[in-house]
């Protein structure tokens, strides 16, 4: 989207830009990408970022997103960038073999403890790199958590 009169954007969204870094990218994918996408397309134009999310009940987004996964959606494609790199497959194990999770029940859905669902408005408003991106072994749970929770309401107020 371009601004009145100008030919510099102003809304960076997949309809703008396409997936530019990533598929549903969260905040830290965001922060860390946007100005480098919209500095090659328009160069030497200094910005201020404003970033706009929308929060939803999350027991309902929870439960939106197990129907959308038992519909065979994944997100394979998402590359979940974290200080420069993609978490390793011990750091972001799945939760099913084969192609996707089709047909999972929601208890199965609960139990896989890699589940990106899972505290996942936290997850993707907060500053990964906090608590070393992916690798769980950073912090413990409990203070993973906290710190997560902090960074995240953090960044909704600033």
């Amino acid at each position: 989207c371009y601004r009145p009169n100008r030919k510099e954007t102003w809304l960076f969204s997949r309809f703008s830009t396409g997936w530019s870094c990533g598929l549903h990218a969260d905040w830290t994918e965001l922060t860390s990408c946007v100005p480098g996408v919209l500095g090659n397309k328009e160069i030497n134009i200094k910005r201020k970022f404003y970033y706009i999310t929308l929060l939803r009940d999350p027991v309902s987004r929870y439960l939106s997103e197990w129907r959308h996964v038992q519909r065979g959606a994944t997100w394979k494609t998402s590359l979940h960038m974290c200080d420069g790199r993609t978490p390793t497959p011990e750091e972001l194990p799945s939760c099913y073999e084969g192609t996707d999770w089709s047909g999972c029940t929601l208890q199965e859905f609960m139990e896989c403890p890699y589940n990106l669902a899972n505290n996942r408005q936290v997850r993707m408003l907060a500053d990964l790199s906090l608590v070393g991106c992916y690798n769980m072994s950073f912090l413990q749970d409990s203070k993973r958590a906290q710190v997560l929770l902090e960074s995240a309401k953090k960044n909704l107020k600033d």
